[in-house]
């Protein structure tokens, strides 16, 4: 509640009478019943309460007085309640329909709350008496009121000034003659921890400087101190003007003086000098404020700006001297300037990064592959990956540790540390560990897989059950073990020994760069089989198959061609066929050995020793060398007009020679040497490989146990024998370029 300014005292008489009544009945219990001075605090009154009387020791206790009539005792402050004013500094009594009380019911309440100072009796005995005429009252009274310390200092300042009609109790200011938005300039400021705003187009402030007189305080005489309504003193403060932030008062000339640069604050009777330096909400930069100035314009230096900065906490380390002196020297040059200048920034944490895998190798399975006409081929699914010797397989980078970052008051912010995964590797695998990664790679070739967090490098892939369209096509660089067949279709390619625990069917293909055993048999016309080592099976029907090796056949040969670089050899098992080759074209470059060839009914049947493929594509290179030297030769002879080449043509060639063209023809000539000799030396090799291949075929022979029909063929090299009549047990072997048996 508001103070009423126009509520008059008491005679001075009557009060200090009342006063000196109640100093002397609290004399003695005043100290530590100080009240605290504030906001307005509302006391309702309350009757007294009588005290009940105790009961004798051991007495039983007493029943209550009983009344002839009794009656409701009405309660004198119903209806009433006190008002404390800030300070202390008033007492005000309200009344909501009160009507029982007395001039001694409020004594005593006043008294109640130790309040001894002020009271204005006049007003009390207002407020009874309109009880006693009217019965009731409504309404708000001081009744006690403090009275202010009086001071005889006056103010002085060339910046700012009281506006006229108003006091130093409630003030209004104005600077350099306006009245500005002091309340605004605040906000404004103190809004830099909730994000940098733009300056308010109507925003303007009085910059001062450090060590800028302010204010001058001038004494004119004796104060005099004031009481509040419990009585105490209060000493008379001068002029009221409190320094406030970064602003000093001179006790030797009793000015004040602005402590910092900044922007000039007044509220009510404070003074205070506001840094013109924003905080971010973050508190990750400081900026610099330009707000427009009005007075004398001041420009701050590095060294100011730097000094509030580190008042309001910035850590030196975290302050951009540069930004600051560019910033001063523009606004002495005076240029444009932006309204917030970043002076200070602190650092971002960095956060560590998670240890990272990537594969180098596909082996994602696929549902097949797209094939030229955009249908999908179910049969190439990807299941296996084989590797090679050295491959490089993956990289791993470690997780990094995070980088704590600074707020700009020197706040740690921590970052992020990034979570290492643990790469294990089983098989021939090898590490090796770059400055920011750690690298995998094969050893040896194999089939390779990357399960949870192990690499695995395995030297043989085994498939359980069939080669069908749940595996789709096999291709491996290492060993594999088929447990099932190879079905229609399908095919399978190894890097080294293999084996098929089925059959391969009929348009299978099989591609075994090391030994193949099949324990069933190859069937089928569109069936293809290629070793590079050896071959064993039960039987072949029909297909197709090279091996480079030998062949080891359990039971016949029935069909289709079939070719080695080695032997043949058809055992004899149970049945009728064991041992046999009918209607097939089988050859081989050593032996050849069953239990018969052909049968009554085929008559289509050959049996081939060959020269060996590999001599014969050598002899073939060495040809090809050969035509390659001779008609080098032939060039240069040609260049240098020589017919044959021997030590007299070639003397009376070079006495023909100009000097100037001696030297190129010298080196044709050693060119021509080279390619005669290695002509020669490639001659050689050529008769050798022709004497191994016909010297192969003469030990080669071709065994038959039982019998050859008639009509069926046996050739060796490039004679024929074809059977005229049945014929038994025979051997085949080449003499003097003749079929002997």
């Amino acid at each position: 509640m508001k103070e009423d300014p126009h509520n008059k005292e008491p005679e001075p008489s009557e009060e200090l009478e009342f006063l000196d009544i109640l100093r002397e009945a609290f004399s003695a219990g005043k100290a530590g019943d100080e009240k605290k001075s504030g906001d307005t605090v509302i006391e309702p009154l309350r009757p007294k309460e009588k005290p009940v009387p105790a009961s004798p020791e051991g007495a039983a206790p007493q029943p209550p007085e009983k009344k002839l009539h009794p009656r409701v005792k009405a309660d004198p402050t119903s209806g009433l309640e006190i008002l404390i004013g800030e300070q202390g500094m008033k007492a005000v009594l309200r009344g909501r329909d009160a009507k029982f009380f007395t001039s001694q019911t409020i004594i005593d309440e006043l008294t109640k709350r130790k309040i001894i100072s002020g009271i204005k009796l006049e007003a009390i005995r207002k407020v009874t008496s309109l009880v006693k005429t009217e019965g009731t009252w409504t309404g708000e009274e001081v009744i006690a009121e403090g009275v202010a310390p009086q001071s005889v200092e006056s103010i002085s300042s060339a910046i700012f000034s009281l506006k006229e009609g108003t006091t130093i109790d409630n003030p209004q200011w104005l600077i350099e003659g306006q009245e500005l938005p002091l309340a605004g300039l605040v906000d404004f400021m103190a809004g830099g921890r909730k994000g940098v705003l733009e300056i308010p187009e109507n925003l303007v402030a009085r910059a001062v400087a450090v060590g800028e007189v302010l204010a001058t305080i001038k004494d004119g005489g004796k104060s005099e101190p004031g009481f509040n309504i419990y009585g105490d003193m209060i000493e008379a403060g001068g002029s009221n003007l409190v320094p406030g932030e970064n602003v000093k008062q001179n006790v030797q000339n009793g000015c004040y003086e602005a402590m910092i640069f900044g922007y000039l604050y007044i509220s009510r009777s404070r003074i205070s000098v506001l840094p013109p330096i924003k905080i971010s909400r973050d508190e990750m930069s400081a900026y610099y404020v330009n707000i427009p100035q009005i007075g004398e314009k001041k420009i701050p230096s590095p060294i100011e700006l730097n000094t509030n900065l580190m008042l309001m906490g910035v850590k030196s380390a975290f302050i951009n001297t540069k930004n600051i002196g560019q910033l001063c020297a523009r606004l002495e040059d005076g240029r444009e300037v932006p309204s917030h200048v970043k002076i200070a920034a602190g650092v971002q944490p960095v956060d560590g990064v998670d240890s990272d895998f990537t594969l180098a190798i596909d082996i994602e399975k696929k549902a097949g592959a797209i094939k030229e006409d955009d249908t999908i081929d179910l049969k190439e699914r990807n299941i296996i990956t084989s590797v090679e010797e050295g491959e490089f397989l993956g990289e791993k980078k470690p997780a990094t540790k995070g980088k704590e970052g600074w707020t700009i008051l020197g706040k740690k912010i921590k970052s992020y540390t990034g979570v290492d995964s643990e790469i294990y590797i089983k098989g021939a695998i090898t590490r090796t560990r770059e400055p920011k990664s750690i690298r995998y790679y094969a050893r040896k070739g194999g089939n390779f897989s990357f399960k949870g967090n192990t690499l695995i490098l395995s030297d043989m892939f085994r498939v359980d059950g069939d080669v069908d369209y749940k595996t789709g096509n096999i291709e491996v660089k290492t060993g594999l073990a088929v447990t099932g067949s190879v079905l229609a279709g399908f095919s399978v390619k190894a890097g080294d020994n293999t084996t098929i625990g089925g059959t391969v069917e009929n348009d299978a293909t099989v591609l075994v760069k090391g030994d193949l055993k099949i324990s069933n048999g190859i069937i089928g016309e569109k069936t293809r089989v290629v070793v590079l080592g050896n071959l064993q099976a039960k039987f072949i029907q029909d297909a197709d198959v090279t091996v480079q090796g030998n062949i080891i056949i359990d039971s016949y040969i029935f069909g289709g061609k079939v070719r080695s670089g080695g032997t043949v050899t058809v055992r004899r098992s149970a049945g009728s066929r064991g041992g046999r080759i009918v209607g097939a074209k089988v050859s081989a470059t050593r032996e050849i050995l069953c239990t018969a060839v052909g049968s009554e009914s085929n008559q289509n049947t050959e049996v081939i020793i060959q020269k060996d493929p590999r001599l014969l594509a050598g002899l073939e290179k060495v040809r090809q060398e050969i035509v390659y030297c001779t008609e080098n030769i032939n060039k240069m002879m040609r260049t240098i007009q020589i017919t044959s080449v021997n030590v007299t043509a070639i003397k009376e060639l070079l006495d023909q020679v100009p000097p100037a063209r001696r030297e190129l023809y010298l080196q044709i000539l050693d060119n021509l040497n080279k390619f005669i000799k290695h002509r020669k030396e490639l001659q050689e090799e050529e008769n050798a490989i022709e004497v191994t291949a016909a010297d192969t075929l003469q030990k080669a022979a071709i065994r038959v146990i039982d019998k050859v029909y008639l009509g069926n063929t046996v050739r060796i090299g490039e004679r024929g024998f074809k059977a005229k009549d049945d014929m038994g047990s025979s051997y085949f072997q080449l003499l003097n370029d003749k079929i002997i048996h």
